[in-house]
């Protein structure tokens, strides 16, 4: 019930830890012009889909 708010700096529901890693990660990856969003979530895990773009580098 939170998956709108995961990305959000500080956001955490441990009680340890900062809640700055998601928000991390996502910049990284928007930089990169990708894209990363929540796919399913369950009591077994949480599937998180990352999409980047494939560059061709040339030899010039």
């Amino acid at each position: 019930d939170h998956w709108n708010s995961i990305f959000d700096p500080f956001t955490t529901s441990k009680n340890e830890g900062l809640g700055l890693g998601l928000p991390f990660v996502k910049n990284i990856i928007l930089e990169h012009r990708g894209d990363i969003n929540v796919v399913d979530s369950s009591s077994k895990g949480t599937h998180i889909r990352i999409i980047l773009p494939q560059y061709y580098f040339s030899n010039l």
